[in-house]
C-alpha cells in the first residue's frame, strides 16, 4: 500500500465515521482510520525532514520557503515519498457491509478498495425478510 493511497483514504474514512452504519462496519472504519493515521505520522516526519534538510522554515507562518527554482526538485522528492510502500495492513471488512452506509459515492468506494474483501454474499450482510 503506497503512502499516496493512505493520504487519499484518510479523509474518506473520517467522513464515513459521521454516517449511519452497522456497529461492525463502524468499528472497521474507525480501526482503519486509526491505523492509517498512525502510519501517516511517519510520512509527515519524513516529509518535514526532507523539507528541513533542503530549505529553511519561515517562523512567521511556520512553512518552508521553497524557492520557485527548487519547486521541481521538491515535487520530485515528495512524489518519491508518496510512492513509497507503507507497512499498513488493513483491517478487512466484508464488502456486503458497504450496503449499510448512507449514500456512498463511487469515489469513496474506490478510494477504500483495500479494506474490502468478499463477494457481497457474506453472512455478515443483513438478511432479507422471508
Amino acid at each position: 500500500m503506497k503512502i499516496a493511497d493512505l493520504l487519499t483514504a484518510q479523509p474518506v474514512l473520517q467522513n464515513l465515521m459521521m454516517r449511519k452504519m452497522s456497529a461492525k462496519l463502524a468499528y472497521a472504519i474507525a480501526k482503519n482510520y486509526r491505523l492509517i493515521a498512525y502510519e501517516l505520522e511517519d510520512y509527515e516526519k519524513a516529509r518535514v525532514k526532507l523539507l528541513s534538510e533542503n530549505w529553511k522554515l519561515n517562523e512567521e507562518d511556520n512553512k518552508f520557503n521553497v524557492p520557485e527554482e527548487d519547486l521541481s526538485k521538491w515535487k520530485s522528492m515528495h512524489e518519491e515519498l508518496l510512492q513509497t510502500e507503507s507497512c499498513y495492513k488493513p483491517y478487512l471488512v466484508d464488502i456486503a457491509l458497504a450496503d449499510q452506509v448512507e449514500s456512498w459515492t463511487p469515489a469513496e468506494l474506490i478510494s477504500l478498495w483495500f479494506i474490502f474483501e468478499g463477494n457481497g454474499s457474506s453472512d455478515l450482510a443483513p438478511k432479507a425478510n422471508s
